[in-house]
């Protein structure tokens, strides 16, 4: 009998450990079948997978990781926030998980324990480019620049080509004052990423600060070439222009801005202020009075000097 017993109990061990080895291959099958729902789009499916695995093994944290991603995109951001605590707490020193859930804090206004996950993610990972990418627009969102500037240079020692890190950076220098040094990251960026027409504008921003009107209505133009419908390439093409003193070119691109967005109240009152330049007074005390209408500060102002 007490032989008997003993094989047993060995038996069922044996179909216990069985069993576990088995659910967890199913629970990573689930996991991979999700990833590749997710990749194609079908989001809802790759829910449905990564909850499986879930109830199959919920050991496993790729489950509860992947569900905070989804949930994370939808911008339901408590919901995030538990699935990755789940995930912490089977996996704490994963960079990943540390990683998303400092973003998902920062959604949630908890900027505190978003420095501090992120932070933790960088020490397990000190190369890892996302984690101090994210810390560094923290900082440059509170403007403590310098720190701000201390982890976009660290990317760049180990990914010199790191785009994020290069344009983040440049506006950082804008911040500092420090145009030369903008532009030398912001030229890097467009040879990297000739097509990003945003990048392309803000090079040509900084260049019009140093006054450098028409070189920078060059990168105006590249932008609106390669986006015809961004109304801020635009703006500032009309700027650029206006300060040229060629209010008819200006104009135009007022108008076009217009046309794209009307609800910009700053180029109602620009296209005003050229067509006082070419005497068109009447349609430009109507600009006036739209800009007022949008809220713009000055055109009331102008409205009182102009248009008596």
């Amino acid at each position: 009998m007490k032989k008997r017993l003993v094989i047993t109990f060995i038996i069922v061990v044996c179909l216990l450990t069985s069993f576990d080895i088995s659910a967890q291959k199913y629970a990573e099958d689930y996991i991979k079948s999700g990833t590749i729902s997710a990749k194609v789009g079908d989001i809802d499916q790759a829910m449905s997978d990564f909850t499986k695995a879930i109830e199959l093994d919920a050991r496993v944290p790729e489950g509860f990781y992947n569900r905070g991603l989804i949930y994370l995109k939808r911008k339901e951001y408590l919901l995030a926030e538990a699935e990755f605590a789940r995930a912490r707490k089977l996996r704490p020193d994963r960079a990943d998980i540390l990683l998303q859930s400092g973003i998902t804090a920062k959604q949630l206004g908890h900027d505190k324990d978003a420095v501090s996950f992120i932070r933790k993610a960088i020490k397990v990972d000190p190369k890892a480019p996302e984690a101090r990418f994210n810390l560094g627009l923290i900082f440059f969102e509170k403007d403590q620049v310098f720190a701000a500037k201390n982890q976009f240079d660290s990317i760049l020692i180990y990914k010199p080509e790191y785009v994020p890190a290069l344009y983040q950076r440049a506006l950082t220098f804008m911040k500092l004052e420090d145009p030369n040094a903008a532009l030398r990251d912001l030229n890097k960026c467009c040879e990297l990423a000739p097509l990003d027409p945003e990048m392309v504008m803000t090079r040509g921003t900084v260049k019009a600060g140093m006054r450098l009107y028409r070189i920078a209505k060059a990168d105006f133009s590249k932008a609106i070439e390669i986006d015809p419908e961004y109304a801020d390439a635009y703006m500032n093409r009309a700027l650029a222009t206006f300060n040229l003193m060629d209010w008819k070119n200006a104009e135009s691109d007022y108008s076009e801005a217009i046309e794209i967005d009307d609800s910009i109240a700053e180029a109602w009152l620009g296209r005003a202020l050229c067509r006082f330049n070419l005497s068109k007074n009447e349609e430009a005390c109507a600009d006036l009075q739209k800009a007022k209408e949008l809220g713009h500060k000055m055109a009331q102002e102008y409205l009182d000097q102009l248009c008596q």
